[in-house]
């Protein structure tokens, strides 16, 4: 599995966030000026996450926090699904195997993380709405593919949130 901590120096706090599933919170963490995942280490606690962010949703804060402080729990959903992993995530939710590979194909290959699928899925309450969940995320993986550190302020900047 690859290095999902803190010291990956090759992802960008906008890569973090959308694997995290939480690439609406990109302005907030703007607006405050984190761009690096460096910066993250001052915010190591769920607290901090709702004050100076506005995670308020107790999971969420910990999904963060957990990837802060590097627990192996959290690295396992972070990471990108190759489809075998993403087949027994979709299993949990989707009994019919014909649906499921049709919902697995759609995810593609290491494009979504687990922590995007499982959202997905507990989300959406039919096979149609999880379809349109998962294809939804995979364009939207497409548009911000190989982001920078400006990325973030584009995805702030499209919600009107930095300046």
């Amino acid at each position: 599995m690859e290095d999902t901590s803190l010291g990956a120096h090759d992802m960008t706090l906008t890569e973090y966030l959308r694997r995290l599933n939480l690439s609406d919170y990109a302005a907030a963490f703007a607006k405050k000026r984190v761009f690096f995942l460096s910066d993250l280490r001052f915010y190591g606690n769920e607290g901090s996450m709702a004050e100076m962010f506005g995670v308020v949703a107790p999971l969420l804060q910990k999904r963060i926090v957990d990837m802060i402080n590097g627990a192996a729990v959290a690295k396992v959903d972070f990471g990108l699904l190759p489809p075998n992993r993403a087949r027994q995530i979709i299993r949990q939710f989707v009994a019919n195997p014909e649906l499921q590979e049709e919902l697995v194909e759609l995810c593609g290959s290491e494009i979504l993380s687990g922590y995007q699928l499982k959202d997905i899925c507990t989300n959406n309450y039919d096979v149609e709405a999880i379809k349109a969940a998962i294809v939804g995320k995979v364009k939207e993986t497409e548009t911000y593919e190989n982001p920078s550190t400006l990325t973030i302020c584009l995805l702030a900047d499209a919600e009107g949130e930095v300046k």
